[in-house]
């Protein structure tokens, strides 16, 4: 399938995809995480929104695997749903790592962290105003970084 029926056939699939028990596998196997690095920038957005929808019902070892495959680039609404997909993931990863304090710290944990805290810094200086700002917003919540650290990233940006 190509062009516009593979976009439909994908936002299609939006709307129902968290009914779907193994909708990750599911998806992986259909190649849809091959879309992800398409040039088809249309179809990648699709699959961006789609990838959004399922990210509550991932596991870590596949949320780590979607945020390797991710990328900044492309046109504006694939970047805000990078974006948006990054700060899930940040909120994510930060939440699990509190969690596994108490035990030990696994080292893919800590890749993970590192590499979406990385892309999400990266977009601050996306050339997109929306991305910056909404990138920036992110960061200046008191939960991700303290006050003084948020004055210095305001400076810095």
């Amino acid at each position: 399938m190509h062009g516009d029926s593979k976009i439909e056939c994908l936002e299609a699939l939006i709307a129902n995809i968290t009914e779907f028990d193994s909708a990750y596998l599911e998806l992986r196997a259909a190649g849809v995480l091959d879309i992800l690095i398409h040039t088809d920038f249309g179809i990648r957005g699709v699959a961006l929104r789609l990838l959004y929808k399922i990210l509550p019902n991932s596991t870590h070892e596949q949320l780590y695997e979607i945020a390797r495959i991710l990328s900044v680039d492309g046109p504006n609404e694939c970047q805000i749903w990078t974006l948006e997909i990054y700060k899930w993931m940040y909120d994510y990863i930060t939440n699990y790592l509190t969690k596994e304090i108490k035990t030990s710290i696994t080292p893919l944990s800590e890749s993970f962290y590192h590499h979406v805290r990385e892309q999400l810094l990266q977009l601050l200086s996306s050339k997109n105003e929306y991305i910056r700002v909404n990138s920036r917003n992110f960061w200046c919540d008191p939960k991700r970084l303290s006050t003084s650290s948020h004055h210095r990233l305001i400076a810095l940006v």
